[in-house]
């Protein structure tokens, strides 16, 4: 005989340890710590068989179970454990708490199946966030891409909170998706082509994207920075002539290496930074008018694809930067790797290797800013 609950948490965990039938095969299995888990008996090819539907708790109640017993037998359902279950499921809260019109419910489902289509039936244990990029690397529109980056991070996240899942693989704090990242979509940019990479910068200078964005778009050019670490940029970074990046915002974030300074003696430089500055926002040297954190890297990134027909990533600058570097104002393979805050040392002698070639780094910006960005 059914037993009745109230589709909570505690209700199921209240339950006695064992199995409880909600007929049409439906049963409630309860483990002797609590753990609640809805499972279809059935019989099929004249042997029983049984199917986990899913955990039990205020979402997965029975009535959400019977459902998934609906769709299971019409051949529709998708493993219990697959990312595609945890997102459809994800989807229909939402249009359960009236946060999302029907319509809008089923045009995000259907962008889901689109672009998750090769992770669709994977359990949510088995992913990483490179299986996740990988899979978003087909979708040709980053903002798409990113949009549907963050449902699958939010779907994680509360999957977390109703105690499902360990942990989210995507992190805790929300993350940019950067693509292309898959090595076959990889570009250097404009490589060695100085007169392009002078060009965009130009353009990008006189684009109507917003002024926070275009400030970041002509440091990320001009310094060799990686992108993230420029949208992290606080005005009290800001010395005279130098920027100095406390090493925790650094991707290289070994404690013993002293924090990275950016010469900006180069007028082109210092003129960005200075207007930077004055525009700062609750300290951030690159702020979104809406938010009053920095701009992302989407609108960056965005205003380089648009201006470069797609020809120029961020990261393809630190590229050109080593280049020039190397092949034109021929400095030494250490200078050329401080940088861009490369290693150029390993094992012991990297903790004792503080040198920063800060005048030479210095030089070498200069002559690059004349070269991008001529007065």
């Amino acid at each position: 005989m059914g037993l009745k609950s109230n589709g909570g948490v505690k209700g199921y965990a209240k339950q006695p340890p064992g199995k409880h039938s909600y007929g049409d095969g439906l049963e409630l299995h309860v483990s002797a710590t609590g753990k609640s888990v809805w499972k279809l008996r059935d019989r099929t090819g004249g042997r029983d068989t049984t199917t986990k539907i899913g955990d039990a708790h205020a979402i997965h109640n029975v009535h959400w179970a019977r459902s998934r017993v609906e769709e299971y037998r019409a051949g529709v359902v998708v493993a219990s454990d697959s990312i595609g279950a945890a997102l459809t499921d994800w989807a229909r809260t939402k249009l359960a708490s009236k946060r999302w019109s029907d319509r809008h419910y089923q045009k995000t489902l259907a962008r889901l199946e689109k672009h998750c289509a090769s992770i669709w039936s994977r359990p949510v244990e088995s992913l990483t966030r490179p299986v996740i990029v990988k899979a978003l690397e087909t979708v040709s529109d980053i903002d798409s891409a990113g949009r549907v980056y963050a449902w699958i991070h939010d779907c994680l996240e509360s999957m977390v909170d109703r105690g499902e899942l360990a942990y989210c693989v995507l992190g805790r704090k929300p993350q940019s998706l950067t693509l292309p990242a898959g090595q076959s979509r990889r570009r250097k940019s404009y490589g060695s082509d100085y007169a392009a990479l002078a060009e965009l910068y130009r353009a990008v200078r006189l684009s109507n994207s917003a002024r926070s964005v275009r400030l970041a778009g002509q440091l990320s050019i001009l310094s060799g920075l990686r992108l993230g670490e420029v949208l992290a940029l606080r005005a009290e970074y800001v010395r005279d002539d130098r920027i100095v990046v406390p090493r925790a915002l650094m991707k290289i974030k070994d404690r013993s290496r002293p924090d990275f300074v950016l010469p900006i003696s180069a007028p082109q430089l210092k003129a960005v930074v200075v207007d930077a500055v004055e525009a700062a926002v609750d300290g951030w040297l690159f702020p979104s008018p809406r938010s009053g954190q920095p701009v992302s890297r989407e609108a960056v990134e965005k205003m380089f694809r648009s201006l470069s027909n797609s020809r120029h990533q961020p990261h393809g600058s630190r590229t050109s930067i080593r280049t020039y570097a190397m092949e034109v104002a021929g400095v030494r393979s250490p200078v050329a790797q401080s940088l861009l805050d490369h290693l150029h040392e390993s094992g012991v002698a990297a903790h004792y290797d503080r040198t920063q070639y800060l005048d030479e780094r210095a030089i070498v910006l200069a002559e690059w800013c004349d070269l991008i960005a001529p007065a």
